[in-house]
């Protein structure tokens, strides 16, 4: 069986559900890209997420959870003692 290359294969396309949202969201906050994984947990609280079975509090909680989190990795500048 002769299977197609990788560059001829067309992109995968994942839906826009608040699940796949939630779980790119997960998976953009632990890779670092914290912009965009807010960008994604904001797109779930814009749908019914109620009609999808999730609890709107725990989305942000995990979007809060990832705007914080830069915060805590990133070092404050160091404090001069010179005058």
């Amino acid at each position: 069986m002769i299977l197609p290359s990788p560059t001829s294969m067309p992109p995968l396309k994942l839906d826009n559900a608040p699940a796949t949202l939630i779980q790119r969201g997960a998976s953009l906050r632990a890779k670092g890209d914290y912009d965009r994984a807010v960008a994604d947990y904001t797109a779930v609280l814009a749908v019914d997420a109620k009609a999808a079975g999730l609890d709107g509090w725990d989305i942000y909680n995990e979007r809060g959870y990832t705007q914080f989190s830069p915060a805590g990795t990133t070092q404050p500048p160091p404090i001069s003692t010179r005058r």
